[in-house]
């Protein structure tokens, strides 16, 4: 039950609590029947549209709750009370209803009617008061209460997607440098560079001219690309011209005395019987005896008084005996690579490659049928042809830094050979002559890339390459005798052209190709006569010996050895062959019946290139030839292998020394037909056949110096 209290906070006035307690006592006893009827304001919000079904719970039970607590606001009861029901008192104020609307829209005019009503506006949690014809909010917010304790923490959430980083700080001040850490492992060795080319420095008397006015010295350089020990003109990459200063004035004469002690050097006569690099050394008083001139400063023949001579005596060795006994080892094939001397040989049992170091050591590398034209590519790697009984005779590679074999490629497949020789080095590529044709009837020249071990066919000749044929580099083109007739490959154009045709319309028979500086002498007939086609349409030199120049393209008859015809009406040919150079003279052999008179068969004969001139140098044999072959520079001689004897006998070393000008035979290596000659390790070596129980050996060939008073 409210007191009093409450119901004035309620807004209720004294006049109507008063009432009310009268009627709360007129209640205790109610008459049966006789209960008041209370307006019901709440149909709207039960009726499943507008009513409490689309409220929510909170909602409900706050509403219910301020329904009980409206109650004495809208409500009277009478109660039934002990005894009789008093008089009726006076009627009293209109009381106020409880009223429940949606929305503050939903509210009635206020009227006078409706003074001191109270709705509830259910949308908004709010009641809502009629007074003076005005709607006014009751607010029923009482005192704040105390705060409740603090519930339990509940329990952590998931975390969250990590953010977007945010911008990078500005860069911290450097720390201080710390210990240096433990050196890690050496890595592994790194490949092998590719193998460098020597460099080669030449120097030649250059004449009065425009370079040098006074004369002096040309100095060149440049890499050796080919590796042949020669700076060639397209070798050179730069030149230094030191020319001589004009001529002083002459000096004051000095003063002599007939004590006066001179000296001369010459090169020993042949008579003296001084083979190889002999010398006289001759010296006097300077007293003008036998006719000589007083104090002039020369040694005149009157004045000597003592003639050394100096001569270089041979000393021959067999170096190795690889077939004991009487049989033969047929050493060939003879090149150095590196310092070591490397060639083909039989043990007796199996044909083999070998090894010969300085200090003697003789090594079996490989065995195998053959190991034909073995030529250095590098400073570790040999190129040559050989047959594994499988692929025919192909192009191999032997490796000396592991001591490795491998076919280049199978140029002709299966068992069909390309025969694959003649090689020759340019730079990083190696050129030579092969066929990759079924029946071996046509002929190429293949190139092999050292770098990335590839092979192609590199030119096809205008005709057939000979087997036999030569191949020259000069100024980065490669040179070689095709169709009969000089051709040549320009590899930077991949072109392939004929340069030269001795005998125009017919086969040249172009052979023995020689490099001379920038000019390439060769063997070849020229000068066709007549109609082509019929039996007077020949060359007219025959076979003899022929020029090209590579820098003007252009080609002449250098000389013509043995002219006329012979007595089939065909021309005679010297056949020049065997070349090898010194300075400005080329060496060769060639055959010669009518010219100079006398002369018989096939000689040595040498050719200059600043007269011109071809001469022949010795005839060995007088009515005989002697055939001489394997011309090769050693010293200040060249040597060669000759019939000495009579034709047919055992062949014989013979030599020509140039600072002398004589020819002479070696006799420690006499009737023993060598060949295969190369200078290693300052020797000649060379194959040569002795008297039981040795054969077709290993020798080689030195010089010891002696002196000697002769008269």
């Amino acid at each position: 039950m409210w007191t009093d209290e409450q119901l004035i906070e309620q807004g209720w006035t004294p006049d109507q609590i008063a009432q009310h307690r009268a009627e709360e006592a007129a209640a205790q006893a109610p008459v049966e029947g006789e209960f008041p009827i209370v307006e019901d304001k709440t149909s709207g919000l039960l009726d499943g549209s507008t009513g409490w079904a689309g409220l929510s719970p909170t909602l409900s039970a706050v509403l219910i709750g301020a329904m009980f607590i409206m109650v004495p606001f809208s409500m009277y009861s009478a109660w039934a009370a002990n005894g009789q029901p008093g008089p009726a008192g006076a009627d009293g104020e209109d009381g106020s209803s409880f009223h429940l609307v949606d929305s503050a829209a939903s509210l009635p005019e206020c009227t006078e009617e409706l003074n001191n009503q109270i709705f509830y506006v259910a949308f908004e949690y709010g009641f809502q008061v009629c007074q003076s014809t005005i709607w006014l909010e009751v607010n029923l917010t009482g005192p704040q209460g105390l705060d409740g304790t603090d519930g339990t923490d509940g329990a952590n959430g998931q975390n969250g997607l990590n953010g977007i980083n945010g911008l990078d700080g500005d860069q911290g001040r450097m720390g201080p440098p710390g210990t240096n850490g433990v050196n890690g492992q050496d890595g592994a060795n790194g490949a092998d560079g590719t193998d460098g080319t020597p460099a080669l420095i030449v120097t030649t008397a250059e004449p009065s001219g425009p370079n040098c006015p006074q004369g002096g010295t040309l100095v060149q350089t440049g890499s050796d690309l080919n590796v042949n020990n020669i700076l060639e003109n397209d070798e050179v990459s730069s030149q230094l011209y030191i020319c001589d200063g004009v001529d002083g004035q002459d000096g004051v004469d000095g003063s002599s005395t007939a004590t006066m002690l001179v000296a001369r050097m010459t090169t020993a006569p042949a008579s003296l019987g001084c083979n190889g690099d002999g010398q006289l050394l001759q010296y006097g008083m300077d007293n003008g005896r036998g006719n000589g001139i007083l104090l002039n400063g020369i040694l005149e023949s009157g004045e000597v008084m003592v003639s050394n001579l100096i001569c270089t005596e041979s000393s021959l060795t067999s170096m190795t005996d690889i077939n004991p006994g009487t049989g033969s080892s047929n050493v060939q094939g003879h090149t150095e690579m590196d310092g070591v001397l490397y060639f083909q040989a039989n043990n007796g049992t199996t044909e083999g490659l070998y090894s010969y170091e300085q200090d003697g050591t003789l090594t079996q590398l490989k065995t195998g049928a053959f190991f034909l034209d073995l030529t250095p590519i590098n400073t570790h790697q040999l190129i040559y042809m050989t047959d594994n009984a499988t692929h025919g005779r192909e192009p191999w590679i032997y490796d000396a830094s592991n001591n490795s074999t491998w076919m280049i490629e199978d140029i002709n497949p299966g068992t069909t050979s390309s025969l694959a020789q003649k090689f020759v080095v340019h730079g990083d590529m190696v050129y030579f002559v092969a066929t990759n044709h079924p029946t071996n009837s046509n002929r190429n020249i293949f190139s092999y890339n050292v770098t990335t071990e590839t092979v192609d066919v590199a030119s096809t000749a205008f005709g057939f390459i000979a087997q036999t044929s030569e191949l020259v580099v000069q100024n980065g083109s490669i040179y070689f005798e095709g169709g009969g007739n000089l051709q040549k490959y320009d590899p930077a154009t991949n072109v392939t052209t004929l340069v030269a045709d001795p005998w125009i319309g017919g086969s040249s028979n172009v052979e023995h190709l020689h490099l001379h500086g920038t000019t390439i002498y060769f063997s070849a007939a020229g000068i066709a006569n007549g109609t082509p086609g019929s039996y007077t349409y020949y060359d007219t030199t025959g076979q003899e010996l022929w020029a090209y120049e590579t820098t003007n393209n252009s080609s002449w008859l250098v000389a013509d050895i043995e002219p006329g015809a012979a007595q089939s009406g065909w021309p005679d040919s010297s056949d020049p062959e065997h070349f090898v150079s010194d300075g400005d003279l080329i060496y060769f052999a060639a055959g010669s019946y009518q010219m100079p008179a006398g002369s018989s068969g096939v000689e040595l004969w040498v050719h200059d290139t600043t007269t011109g001139s071809t001469s022949l140098l010795a005839d060995l044999l007088g009515t005989t030839q002697s055939y001489p072959a394997h011309l090769t520079m050693y010293g200040d001689s060249i040597y060669f292998t000759a019939d000495g004897n009579s034709l047919g006998a055992p062949k014989d070393m013979w030599a020509y020394t140039i600072l002398n000008q004589t020819t002479w035979k070696v006799e420690t290596a006499s009737g023993m037909n060598p060949q295969s000659y190369v200078v290693f390790d300052g020797a000649l070596y060379f194959t040569g056949s002795a008297q039981a129980p040795l054969n077709a050996e290993l020798w080689s060939l030195t010089w010891l110096q002696s002196t000697s008073i002769v008269a």
